[in-house]
């Protein structure tokens, strides 16, 4: 969020979100875990299960598995 409105950050990931037209109009969502340690793992399931349900294509701004 703080990318998108000009604000200096040390990670740029969501980038490419700010580069879809009416942007302002995303819902923001997410999901809580029970720990850090399996973000990266849930994150990774995720984007498997979406590939999946649509052909082998990633979620916008996803740029790996």
């Amino acid at each position: 969020m703080d990318f998108g409105q000009g604000k200096a950050v040390g990670h740029w990931g969501g980038r490419y979100i700010w580069q879809i037209d009416n942007v302002k109009d995303l819902v923001v969502c997410w999901h809580t875990l029970p720990s850090e340690g399996v973000a990266v793992d849930t994150e990774k399931d995720l984007i498997q299960k979406f590939k999946k349900k649509y052909n082998g294509m990633r979620p916008f701004a996803n740029l790996r598995d």
